[in-house]
């Protein structure tokens, strides 16, 4: 069963536009993964980072296959290919890439490993603005993509 999910992309990387847009292009090589729309990319101030530069976000709907666990993996798979390093580094650093599974069909999750809706969503504008520019591209109304409100 297809099913729809929207991953935000994140970077802080001096050239994170470009990152965005290979990872948005990574994962829909990706089996059971394939990219239906991507949002615009949005420079965003760090915030409470007095060393980090600015962040570049943006978000992918994506149709898949796989289950969230299995969808996660995969994004982690696309960071390390991209240059993302994740241990022993502090949580709050500079970021070559992030990506999150933000939303899942409309379906909350908790694992052991993530929570869908992404716990900090309702308080992060930086993703929802892309968020709901993608949902808005594929006509998804706001309740089918965003139960947050």
């Amino acid at each position: 069963m297809t099913l729809k999910a929207i991953i935000g992309i994140g970077s802080s990387h001096p050239r994170g536009a470009e990152l965005v847009q290979r990872a948005a292009l990574f994962l829909d090589t990706q089996k059971h993964v394939h990219v239906a729309a991507c949002s615009s990319v949005y420079k965003n101030a760090a915030k409470n980072m007095p060393f980090a530069v600015s962040y570049v976000n943006a978000a992918v709907a994506v149709e898949t296959t796989l289950p969230p666990d299995a969808l996660w993996l995969c994004l982690h798979k696309a960071e390390a290919k991209l240059g993302r390093l994740r241990w022993p580094m502090p949580y709050i650093v500079n970021r070559t890439l992030d990506l999150d599974v933000l939303w899942y069909s409309g379906q909350p999750q908790r694992s052991m490993f993530l929570t869908i809706p992404h716990p900090h969503l309702k308080a992060r504008p930086f993703a929802l603005r892309p968020l709901r520019e993608v949902a808005t591209k594929l006509h998804w109304t706001h309740t089918q993509a965003i139960s947050i409100r």
